[in-house]
């Protein structure tokens, strides 16, 4: 309303200032009285003065407007009752934008501090910097750990931790890394997790972190627990009918009465058999325990990943073709899809199919006693990271198996090893990925394999 005030204004002096124009033009051509020839001068005069005072009023009040929003002025004050209709609009329309801006600027400001006072009070140590090292934020968390004050740039944290600044430069878009660092004296062992972003243009990190030592340590031993009540569980499985063997041998060849051995006239044909028959127990029980320490070596023995680029089309191939006489013997129905289908993942391609065949070999066994029998593969990329799924039609796993089969040695499966889902666990460790499942009695189970798009070596 006031842009269309003033453009009328400006158009009706203009007209006027042009009517003028050519009324002097036309008397001088025509050479009327002097007398108006001069009031019509005075007048062109007069109205071109007020033009560009007007102009120059207006303009002058737009540069301190924007000036005073430029530098952060937003509470100056332009209503005044200047006699002039136009320039008091004006001046209500500047206060009005004003008063808008000032409460963004609270609002923006109020947000901030909410921010901040969330960032001081979580449990995580956060820190934001630039590609050079300049720290924006740093809470009171990641402060009390480096036991430093306001700092403003990574390498200040050397004193404490040598080189931690360069370790922090190197880390990349949704990488999750663990470094083993001392400060003053202590071991800890800290998770760093990174997020990108821009501000004005320029990246930045957002860098959290927790010294995960003690829920490591609770884990690990809550992992050899486990372990060990599975090794105890399968040697006793082993040792047991040995034991019971050699006790059967050993009555069978010693006289009841006397105990003292049979002669060999007094052993019956049945002794033999059943001495043969206890033998071949003890020999069956022992080659299972070499068979059990000989996987125990699998899954225990380093493993060093060698990382390439390659489409994930090409090892759903390899598995389809791997397993095409199982399906075709089992009638099973097998699919496999990626999404797009050139899908990259930049990772140990033959380890990644060592995962994909365990879990297609549990889906097969899942699945044989079920009326549909149905395995797919899918592959598809979300926001920073890959996502590779084995989805099968079978039983499923129940509650109480859930939070076991990722034990060493665990198996519901009579002929088992339980490794091959601890070796595919460590096998995504290895690729700082993640394997999780869903799963319910008699609906099916569906496994991921979480790969980040960028993973840091």
């Amino acid at each position: 309303m006031i842009l269309k005030k003033v453009y009328v204004n400006f158009t009706i002096r203009l007209v006027l200032l042009t009517t003028n124009i050519f009324l002097l033009v036309y008397g001088l051509l025509k050479e009327i009285e002097f007398f108006t020839i001069i009031n019509l001068g005075i007048l062109l005069i007069i109205q071109l003065f007020l033009l560009i005072r007007k102009f120059n009023l207006l303009n002058r009040e737009l540069l301190v407007f924007f000036e005073s929003i430029k530098s952060d002025e937003s509470g100056l004050m332009f209503q005044k009752k200047t006699g002039n209709k136009d320039l008091d609009e004006l001046y209500s329309k500047f206060d009005e934008i004003n008063h808008k801006i000032s409460k963004v600027k609270a609002e923006s400001i109020k947000s901030n501090q909410h921010f901040q006072n969330l960032v001081e009070h979580v449990n995580t140590g956060i820190i934001q910097y630039d590609e050079k090292g300049n720290i924006d934020v740093i809470n009171k968390v990641a402060k009390d750990f480096f036991q430093c004050g306001d700092i403003h740039n990574l390498s200040n944290l050397d004193q404490k931790i040598p080189s931690i600044s360069i370790s922090l430069l190197k880390l990349e878009l949704g990488s999750s890394k663990s470094i083993k660092v001392l400060i003053n004296g202590v071991s800890a062992i800290l998770n760093f997790k990174v997020t990108e972003f821009k501000i004005d243009g320029k990246p930045k990190k957002l860098v959290s972190f927790q010294n995960i030592k003690n829920e490591l340590e609770l884990n690990e031993t809550d992992s050899w627990k486990k372990l060990i009540r599975v090794l105890t569980h399968e040697i006793m499985n082993s040792s047991a009918p040995i034991s019971s063997s050699i006790k059967v041998i050993s009555n069978l060849l010693k006289d009841r009465n006397s105990g003292q051995i049979k002669n060999i006239n007094e052993i019956t044909d049945k002794d033999i058999a059943h001495t043969v028959r206890g033998l071949e127990i003890i020999e069956e029980r022992s080659d299972g325990l070499n068979q059990f320490i000989k996987s125990y070596r699998e899954l225990t023995k380093s493993i060093e990943p060698f990382f390439t680029e390659f489409q994930i089309i090409e090892i759903f191939r390899s598995v389809e073709f791997l397993f095409a006489e199982d399906f075709k013997y089992s009638i099973i129905d097998f699919e496999h899809f990626t999404q797009p289908e050139n899908l990259v993942l930049k990772a140990d391609k033959n380890l990644v199919e060592q995962v994909l065949i365990n879990l297609v070999k549990n889906s097969i066994d899942a699945v044989k006693d079920q009326i549909k029998k149905e395995i797919r593969l899918e592959a598809h990329c979300l926001d920073n990271e890959i996502i590779i799924k084995i989805i099968d039609s079978g039983a499923g796993v129940s509650p109480d198996e859930s939070d076991k089969i990722f034990t060493p040695f665990f198996s519901t499966k009579q002929e088992g090893s339980g490794i091959g889902l601890s070796l595919s666990r460590q096998i995504m460790q290895l690729h700082n990925g993640e394997i999780y499942f869903e799963s319910a009695p008699k609906r099916g189970t569906i496994f991921h394999l979480k790969f980040s798009k960028m993973i840091s070596l």
